[in-house]
């Protein structure tokens, strides 16, 4: 199993959700990275000892070289090859590099965001992806209806959306001995690299309209930009001494800081399938989500979610209502929350969904 990405990092989804899951799950199976980046952000005590790495960078010759020596090293022990592609760059270099080697039959990529936010240059790079893989999957049923119509035709039944799943059993061994803390406030956690898109600054702008008495905390989780823009917005807002900044931090911190928190929030303008906001919900807390159509996707039919227009007014209303519920009320909703993310989003249920690709893969590559 070769998985194509530029990096990773304590949050990358295919990172954790494919490579670790499949590691630790498909014992048959040998992991193989390549790295279109050459960047690692995360501790070697995290990387499996059995986890081979190609450190290849953006040269198409250099992953050439790498996909022919393990092309040879599965024909020697008559193994088959799935290659699945995860970043747009990294993807279409890995494309070129297989000119002549016979191997696109065993590709699958798969669209991790929705195709209208792409910028000009990725629109095309997803395209001709999309158009030389074999196999393609859309992480959400939005990610796949918003994509150009003319291609899935083209496409057919080799493209189909395949939602993202949680991995309820990593975050349940991380927090099994973990007791809730009990604040005298309300905690409020997002986890989102601190970019335009995933629109910190309206979250600030929020919080400076709740009436100062009212105890709550926002937690942003994830890495900052070189000039702290938000960091400076809030303090221009007067709000900074309720946000607390984290950073970027291993995963099962994440998972600790949403097992403490109270209520999960977004104000993100676009996702492919918002994992994070599953996690959260997983870990017990209901949500305020932006109105988008990736977030009504996975919480317009749970009552533990509530999905908002861009209008700080309905936002402040929102977060006093649940700040002015009961405690055991506002858990009987996490609750709720729980049990729909474990019914329809769980990450063994996708695997199973992609054993099922990977396994017409395999027969192709017998053939």
């Amino acid at each position: 199993m070769i998985t194509i990405l530029d990096s990773i990092n304590q949050t990358t989804m295919p990172y954790n959700e494919f490579i670790l899951y499949r590691n630790k799950h498909y014992k048959e199976e040998q992991q193989v990275l390549i790295l279109t980046g050459n960047e690692i952000v995360i501790p070697e005590s995290q990387i499996p000892d059995d986890l081979i790495i190609y450190k290849c960078g953006k040269n198409p010759f250099v992953i050439r070289t790498a996909l022919k020596e393990i092309k040879k090293k599965a024909k020697q022990d008559k193994q088959e090859i799935v290659i699945h592609l995860h970043s747009i760059r990294g993807a279409f270099s890995t494309f070129l590099a297989m000119i002549g080697l016979e191997l696109r039959k065993c590709t699958i990529y798969s669209i991790h965001s929705t195709f209208p936010g792409f910028r000009l240059h990725n629109k095309l790079f997803c395209l001709m992806n999309v158009l030389l893989a074999n196999n393609v999957t859309c992480v959400s049923n939005t990610s796949y209806s918003r994509f150009p119509s003319l291609v899935k035709r083209l496409k057919g039944k080799k493209m189909i959306a395949l939602q993202n799943g949680v991995n309820e059993e990593r975050i349940d061994h991380v927090v099994v001995n973990y007791k809730r803390l009990e604040n005298d406030f309300l905690r409020f956690v997002y986890v989102a690299r601190l970019i335009p898109l995933k629109n910190h600054s309206f979250l600030v702008d929020v919080l400076a309209d709740l009436p100062r008495d009212l105890k709550v905390k926002f937690v942003f989780i994830g890495l900052e930009d070189s000039e702290n823009r938000i960091r400076k917005y809030a303090v221009e807002k007067s709000v900074i001494d309720r946000i607390e900044f984290t950073g970027l931090v291993p995963r099962e911190q994440v998972y600790n800081h949403l097992f403490q928190s109270d209520v999960y929030i977004s104000s993100s303008t676009l996702e492919g399938l918002p994992i994070s906001v599953l996690e959260g919900m997983y870990c017990g807390l209901p949500a305020i989500l932006s109105d988008i159509p990736q977030h009504r996707e996975v919480g317009e039919n749970c009552d533990a979610v509530s999905i908002l227009p861009f209008i700080i007014k309905e936002w402040a209303k929102k977060i006093i209502e649940l700040y002015d519920m009961k405690k055991d009320e506002r858990r009987m909703l996490g609750i709720r929350g729980r049990k729909y993310v474990v019914n329809h989003f769980s990450l063994k249920r996708m695997h199973e969904n992609y054993d099922i690709i990977y396994s017409d893969i395999r027969i192709s590559n017998v053939k």
